[in-house]
């Protein structure tokens, strides 16, 4: 059975977790067209449980205040870069420069905190922003 027949196999019987089937499903319709990624996956013997960690670990890094919004189409980019970058199985890429990345994270927040004084300053009392936060990501696994 190969890496992708796995993969397939574990998308119709996961149950529990929506997020973690979509993000399978999009990477079974997307292996199909895209070869470069069918291969990694199959070269490197990843799994579902792996595409769906990376997605958590990205948006936990992203994350301000414990919360990280984020579409559904950002969530599967993550996991395909991802899958492409890794090295091997269940190591992620190490980061290029270790100061970038917390310029990168100090910037993100900066932007993120901007957005929110916006959004805060444009709702009318009593309505509420929805925001997935990385306690509900905990919660689908």
């Amino acid at each position: 059975m190969t890496c992708i027949e796995i993969l397939r196999s574990a998308v119709e019987k996961e149950k529990n977790n929506p997020i973690k089937k979509k993000i399978g499903s999009y990477l079974l319709k997307r292996m199909a067209t895209d070869t470069d990624l069918a291969n990694a996956w199959e070269e490197k013997g990843l799994d579902l449980d792996f595409a769906f960690d990376c997605v958590r670990a990205e948006a936990q890094r992203r994350a301000v205040n414990g919360c990280y919004a984020f579409d559904e189409q950002e969530a599967y980019d993550f996991a395909v870069h991802s899958i492409l970058e890794t090295s091997e199985r269940g190591k992620q890429p190490q980061e290029e420069n270790e100061a970038e990345v917390e310029d990168e994270a100090e910037e993100e927040k900066k932007v993120e905190e901007k957005k929110n004084r916006k959004k805060a300053k444009g709702r009318n009392e009593g309505s509420l922003g929805m925001q997935m936060c990385l306690d509900d990501l905990d919660s689908c696994i």
